[in-house]
Protein backbone atom coordinates (compact mmCIF):
# COMPACT_ATOMS: atom_id res chain seq x y z
CA UNK A 1 0.00 0.00 0.00
CA UNK A 2 1.32 3.11 -0.59
CA UNK A 3 -0.81 6.62 0.66
CA UNK A 4 -3.52 4.40 1.51
CA UNK A 5 -3.79 2.51 -2.35
CA UNK A 6 -3.47 -0.67 -3.40
CA UNK A 7 0.06 -1.17 -5.44
CA UNK A 8 0.55 -3.53 -8.38
CA UNK A 9 3.23 -6.49 -6.85
CA UNK A 10 6.85 -5.69 -6.62
CA UNK A 11 6.07 -1.71 -7.97
CA UNK A 12 5.22 1.52 -6.07
CA UNK A 13 3.10 1.52 -9.26
CA UNK A 14 -0.55 2.51 -7.30
CA UNK A 15 -3.75 0.45 -9.03
CA UNK A 16 -5.52 3.78 -9.63
CA UNK A 17 -2.34 4.97 -11.43
CA UNK A 18 -2.31 1.86 -14.01
CA UNK A 19 -6.27 2.36 -14.43
CA UNK A 20 -5.94 6.49 -14.94
CA UNK A 21 -3.49 5.15 -18.26
CA UNK A 22 -5.37 3.16 -19.29
CA UNK A 23 -8.27 5.25 -19.59
CA UNK A 24 -6.36 8.31 -21.38
CA UNK A 25 -5.61 5.61 -23.98
CA UNK A 26 -2.21 3.99 -23.50
CA UNK A 27 -2.12 0.07 -23.89
CA UNK A 28 -0.98 -2.23 -21.57
CA UNK A 29 2.49 -3.07 -23.72
CA UNK A 30 3.28 0.73 -23.15
CA UNK A 31 2.64 0.79 -19.37
CA UNK A 32 4.84 -2.38 -19.10
CA UNK A 33 7.28 -0.44 -21.09
CA UNK A 34 7.16 2.21 -18.93
CA UNK A 35 7.40 0.25 -16.00
CA UNK A 36 9.80 -2.37 -15.89
CA UNK A 37 8.68 -4.52 -12.90
CA UNK A 38 4.95 -5.21 -14.31
CA UNK A 39 3.82 -7.15 -16.84
CA UNK A 40 0.68 -7.53 -18.77
CA UNK A 41 -0.63 -9.79 -15.98
CA UNK A 42 -0.42 -7.11 -13.77
CA UNK A 43 -2.37 -4.87 -15.58
CA UNK A 44 -5.02 -7.17 -16.00
CA UNK A 45 -4.93 -7.94 -12.60
CA UNK A 46 -5.50 -4.26 -12.20
CA UNK A 47 -8.94 -4.32 -14.35
CA UNK A 48 -9.57 -7.63 -12.28
CA UNK A 49 -9.77 -5.21 -9.25
CA UNK A 50 -11.59 -2.44 -10.61
CA UNK A 51 -13.96 -5.22 -12.29
CA UNK A 52 -14.81 -6.76 -8.83
CA UNK A 53 -15.28 -3.23 -7.39
CA UNK A 54 -17.56 -1.75 -9.62
CA UNK A 55 -19.65 -4.78 -9.27
CA UNK A 56 -19.30 -4.86 -5.03
CA UNK A 57 -20.44 -0.78 -5.36
CA UNK A 58 -23.05 -1.78 -7.68
CA UNK A 59 -24.68 -4.71 -5.73
CA UNK A 60 -24.64 -2.79 -2.53
CA UNK A 61 -26.58 0.28 -4.14
CA UNK A 62 -29.03 -3.01 -5.34
CA UNK A 63 -29.61 -4.05 -1.75
CA UNK A 64 -30.87 -0.37 -0.40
Amino acid sequence: MRFGKLVVKGTRTTVAEVLKMLVNSMIDNDIVKGFSASGPAQVRACLLHAAYRWRCARRSIRSR
